[in-house]
């Protein structure tokens, strides 16, 4: 025990009992508490073996459902913002195909009424200017800003 002072006196101040105790009885009642475990699973009716081979297909069927609602919610997504897109074409086109017919005289008067402006008469020098305008790719702030 000196020896053990001498080389490490921290080891030597542990103590030297078994902090682990066993309950008393314990293999001896362990045969009976073993029986009552068995009989209890009989009696659930729960077959482990049978339940760890089922899990895989349950995993895979799980996974199959959640891979069909996350595909169907994405191709319902993308129909979504075709038909969107579409629409939006279809409005376009009409939009576009409408103002085809509409004159110009039509817009200055519903531009005016809404403004409250006085009528501007088109001559044939202002179709022009307006021609040359559209023709050169001027930004329309250019042309506000010199009128």
């Amino acid at each position: 025990m000196d020896a053990l002072n001498k080389i490490s006196p921290e080891l030597a101040k542990i103590s030297k009992e078994i902090p682990f105790r066993i309950p008393e009885n314990y293999f001896e009642e362990f045969p009976d508490r073993l029986q009552g475990r068995i009989r209890a699973r009989e009696k659930t009716g729960v077959d482990e073996k049978r339940m760890m081979a089922f899990k895989p297909y349950l995993a895979a069927a799980v996974l199959i459902i959640v891979a069909l609602i996350s595909g169907t919610l994405i191709f319902r997504n993308i129909a979504q913002k075709r038909s969107l897109q579409n629409l939006h074409a279809e409005i376009s086109q009409t939009v576009e195909r409408e103002l085809y017919y509409i004159s110009e005289e039509t817009i200055l008067r519903v531009m005016n009424y809404t403004t409250g402006q006085e009528a501007v008469t088109i001559s044939n020098h202002t179709e022009e200017i307006i021609d040359y305008l559209m023709n050169e790719d001027i930004p329309l702030n250019e042309i506000i800003d010199a009128f």
